[in-house]
């Protein structure tokens, strides 16, 4: 398979996942009011997370705010950097595409309404997840397609 044309894939997927969460965080904000189910075990709700992954270190203050979106938007760009170098050598970069894709999504949310926009949940019984959203799972893929990749090359 020609490589550019593979890239060319990951790029339009990446592209698209991008533009698919963007479309759905605006559609539960303008359209959820309250959980909706899906399945007895799937349901879209509407929640702003203000921590990182799963509300952890959660903030409510501007300084709290400002640095881990710094931090974010720094190893954003670190990712996108090692992604090019990689890219140059010929490597795949699938993970690192869904990563960014995923990473800026979120950060847009940061900067727009100041946490992270969450609309999917999953639960059974009383047990439930935390909510999350397209942008997480794409982050979550592209790590996992890294980690992979990494126990292929041993």
């Amino acid at each position: 398979m020609n490589v550019r044309r593979l890239l060319h894939g990951c790029v339009w997927i990446a592209g698209f996942l991008f533009v698919l969460d963007r479309i759905a965080k605006w559609l539960v904000i303008t359209h959820i009011a309250q959980p909706i189910p899906l399945t007895p075990f799937f349901y879209l709700d509407y929640a702003i997370n203000r921590g990182i992954s799963c509300g952890l270190f959660y903030f409510t203050d501007t300084v709290g705010f400002v640095v881990v979106s710094s931090i974010i938007a720094a190893l954003l760009s670190a990712i996108m950097v090692w992604t090019w170098r990689v890219y140059q050598r010929g490597g795949l970069i699938i993970g690192q595409l869904l990563i960014i894709s995923g990473g800026l999504s979120n950060l847009c949310d940061r900067v727009l309404f100041g946490g992270v926009v969450d609309y999917l949940g999953l639960h059974w019984g009383e047990w439930c997840f935390p909510l999350f959203n397209i942008a997480d799972v794409a982050i979550d893929v592209g790590v996992v397609i890294l980690i992979v990749q990494n126990m292929a090359k041993k």
